[in-house]
């Protein structure tokens, strides 16, 4: 961990050109196992929750980070100590991840101004489609016997979902992602499994390492990127669905598709982008919620719901 002390930087000196370096992978890790001891976790609870109530960084949330602006942790503020112990702080006081509350639950993720081709995505508005959707609809978690998110970026879907489901497992591509996921299911209590795995590759074997029953009840969280992007790397791997837009919505839906010949009874939640609705004979862009459910083995159904 870095113990230096905090670079005291009055705001007035402090630059759009100092910006946050995001966590390696190493760093993640390393706070990752630090969180593996119960008082680190309460500190970084408490240092979370007194940063979160800071009138200065509410406006960073609500404002400056959407202007690339990273937020300033001054010396004299009470979280300083333990957000530059864990290694939160950069060399200008810059916080070097953003922390906010989503449903009750406390969040790590990388800020907006993280580079794109490395990127965790930090918001949870797509996510809460989901996870509300599923939330209102409480029969479909009372049923699952575990929750999978197969791009589960900072692990928004399954750490969010209330206390009743009894085993939860996130996947991503990018190992950054899992740290972050793994990171949170600490800090909010959550026991969750977190692996690398790329949808584009067999997803029943990652499933297999982790011990999936064929019989269980399996649900699955689905929210991949879906922005147009003919040329590799000009969008955020965030934000990078291929050069049709659905390049990674289709890999998922034929990974589960595979997965539903081992596995007996699956349903799908997935958060997906259409231009037009037939439905009703809008051509509007829309974002859609796709339901489809094997409620019995042999036997399946599907809906749909504009948000």
């Amino acid at each position: 961990m870095n113990t230096n002390a905090v670079k005291d930087i009055p705001l007035s000196e402090a630059t759009e050109a100092c910006l946050a370096e995001p966590l390696s992978l190493a760093e993640l890790n390393l706070l990752r196992q630090a969180l593996n001891r119960s008082e680190t976790i309460v500190d970084l609870r408490q240092a979370a929750l007194r940063l979160l109530s800071d009138a200065r960084y509410q406006n960073w949330l609500t404002e400056k980070r959407f202007q690339g602006c990273s937020f300033q942790v001054e010396s004299t503020m009470a979280v300083a100590p333990v957000l530059h112990a864990l290694g939160l702080i950069g060399a200008c006081g810059d916080l070097r991840v953003q922390i906010h509350l989503y449903r009750g639950k406390l969040f790590v993720t990388d800020t907006p101004s993280a580079p794109g081709n490395i990127q965790t995505y930090p918001w949870d508005d797509e996510s809460d489609a989901i996870v509300g959707w599923l939330v209102q609809q409480s029969s479909w978690l009372d049923w699952a016997d575990c929750t999978i998110d197969p791009m589960c970026g900072a692990g928004h879907h399954n750490i969010a979902l209330p206390s009743t489901v009894a085993s939860r497992f996130s996947f991503d591509v990018n190992e950054r992602s899992v740290a972050f996921t793994a990171i949170n299911g600490l800090l909010n209590d959550v026991s969750i499994c977190a692996r690398s795995n790329d949808i584009r590759e067999d997803l029943v074997d990652a499933m297999a390492l982790s011990g999936v029953r064929k019989d269980a009840r399996i649900l699955f969280m689905v929210n991949s990127p879906f922005g147009l992007s003919p040329l590799q790397g000009v969008l955020p791997l965030t934000s990078d669905g291929g050069e049709t837009g659905a390049v990674l919505a289709k890999a998922a839906m034929k990974a589960i598709s595979a997965f539903c010949q081992q596995y007996t009874q699956v349903r799908l939640c997935q958060l997906v982008y259409t231009i037009g609705n037939p439905a009703t004979g809008s051509s509007a862009q829309e974002s859609v919620l796709c339901l489809s459910g094997q409620r019995w083995p042999g036997a399946t159904g599907s809906d749909g719901c504009r948000l």
